[in-house]
């Protein structure tokens, strides 16, 4: 995977789904990247015309999605243009960023080809919604890739040795958004990390729904 300069990337302070330092910091940037790897792959090597980054966070998939796609979009709640924009600029990209709700995008129905959006729906109440939303704005043929926590002990445990209250951070269980999925598209494929591991033990998930 094309990861910007380490110098390039600004961390979001108290962001701990999008932990900067981390992606830079051998073994412990196996978890972190291997969401954005399946995602990617799911993705694969061309994508017609358009594609959205959902909560694009940092921008750390930006030159990925660069090599891939003519014309890339970004957005996030939480957006610092002065952040994205200097890695847009020293990474020599070509994103197009703005802020919105995922609740609320403000694209018009069928207007792009893809849309990733890794670690952002366990995040957002009333989840189905925001399926809805990403359902809305893909064209006819559209594919979406959405990569969420397993929330199981392994992951709790986590949380609670890092003393951050995990009820806070996911108001929605991995669960829901496979079930808003599986009824607002008509096909959902499913890859589960670690692939070795019953499903059921599986850390994170990543679907790849076609319109």
């Amino acid at each position: 995977m094309i990861l910007p300069k380490k110098e390039h990337l600004e961390p979001f302070p108290d962001d701990i789904e999008d932990p900067v330092p981390f992606y830079y910091i051998p073994l412990i940037r196996n978890f972190y990247l291997k969401r954005f790897e399946m995602a990617l792959d799911f993705l694969g090597e061309c994508v017609p015309e358009t594609i959205l980054d959902l909560g694009c966070g940092s921008g750390i998939v930006f030159p990925e999605l660069q090599k891939r796609c003519k014309t890339v979009i970004a957005t996030d709640l939480t957006m610092d243009y002065a952040r994205l924009s200097r890695l847009v600029r020293l990474e020599n990209l070509s994103v197009g960023i703005f802020q919105s709700n995922a609740l609320k995008v403000p694209l018009c129905n069928n207007s792009v080809d893809r849309v990733i959006s890794i670690s952002l729906l366990e995040h957002v109440p009333g989840v189905f919604n925001a399926v809805h939303e990403i359902h809305r704005i893909l064209k006819n043929d559209g594919i979406a890739i959405i990569g969420v926590p397993v929330q199981r002990l392994l992951l709790i445990t986590f949380f609670l040795l890092a003393r951050i209250d995990y009820k806070k951070y996911h108001v929605t269980d991995y669960t829901e958004v496979m079930d808003a999925a599986s009824k607002l598209f008509r096909k959902v494929e499913i890859k589960y990390f670690p692939f070795y591991l019953p499903k059921k033990q599986s850390l994170y998930v990543v679907l790849k729904c076609y319109k």
